[in-house]
């Protein structure tokens, strides 16, 4: 039973982070995965994985906060808020979806 409730985590974290650009509420769903794969590291004595699961949880709760500004400049925008794109460092703007 174990081991299925590790596999449910790890499939949820795949899946939701493949699956994070349609919609923000993925990025939430991985915070959440992050959260259960935690849980299970505790279960089974693997701290150091518990505890690097727990920072990927905190770091996409971070991420899912800063989606949520964004979406809600885009309403104010009117669907348009910029993007900092890292490869170059510069702005654009596209549709929030």
């Amino acid at each position: 039973m174990l081991t299925a409730f590790g596999v449910a985590a790890a499939v949820t974290m795949v899946v939701s982070y493949a699956l994070e650009n349609r919609n923000r509420m993925w990025i939430s769903v991985f915070a959440g995965g992050c959260l259960a794969a935690a849980v299970y590291g505790v279960m089974t004595g693997a701290w150091i994985f518990a505890g690097l699961e727990s920072v990927w949880a905190v770091v996409a709760t971070h991420r899912f906060r800063a989606a949520r500004r964004r979406g809600l400049e885009a309403d104010a925008a009117g669907g348009q808020v910029p993007v900092q794109t890292e490869r170059f460092g510069g702005e654009r703007s596209e549709p929030f979806s």
